[in-house]
């Protein structure tokens, strides 16, 4: 009888297995959370930069292509928004007011904006705009926040970069 409880095999997994390995894998998940928050922050703050970036080609190809002037508008704070248009007056909160293009916070959730000015333009002659300088920051502003920043200088040449220290992106020079 001892003989035959020997060879009977155990199937399955024991209690106390079971626990080591959900206590290895909280302990695993709670390293990774930082690190896949960190990502995401950085991800949001890069989409709306190179987002912005685009968008003021687009608005200077734009002004060259039509030989007009082309306004653009920047509202900041959490509920930013950007817009372009053909009509001085650009005010992306209002409703059909950048009928070019226009961006929002709705479409890259947990960002801030500020900016240096609200409004501004490119001159279809040269190309040249409103010098504007334009900051993007990820949400809930802490000290492990990401940033980075869109330059428009007045020849109408753009950049972009990240200011030195902890929330700073190493996709973009340091500003």
């Amino acid at each position: 009888m001892l003989g035959k409880m020997n060879d009977a095999r155990q199937l399955g997994a024991g209690l106390l297995e079971i626990l080591v390995v959900s206590a290895v894998l909280i302990i695993l998940a709670t390293q990774a959370l930082p690190l896949t928050s960190k990502f995401m922050d950085r991800r949001r703050v890069l989409s709306v930069t190179n987002a912005l970036y685009d968008d003021m080609r687009f608005a200077q190809s734009e002004a060259l292509r039509r030989n007009a002037t082309v306004y653009y508008g920047v509202t900041g704070g959490t509920s930013w928004c950007y817009g372009f248009s053909v009509n001085a007056g650009c005010n992306c909160a209002t409703a059909n007011s950048c009928e070019l293009r226009s961006q929002s916070y709705a479409s890259f959730q947990n960002t801030s904006m500020s900016t240096t000015a609200t409004t501004g333009s490119f001159d279809p002659a040269v190309g040249g705009a409103t010098a504007v300088s334009v900051t993007v920051s990820s949400l809930p502003a802490t000290t492990l926040s990401r940033t980075a920043r869109f330059n428009l200088g007045l020849a109408g040449l753009m950049s972009l970069c990240s200011p030195a220290g902890t929330g700073s992106i190493p996709d973009f020079a340091p500003c």
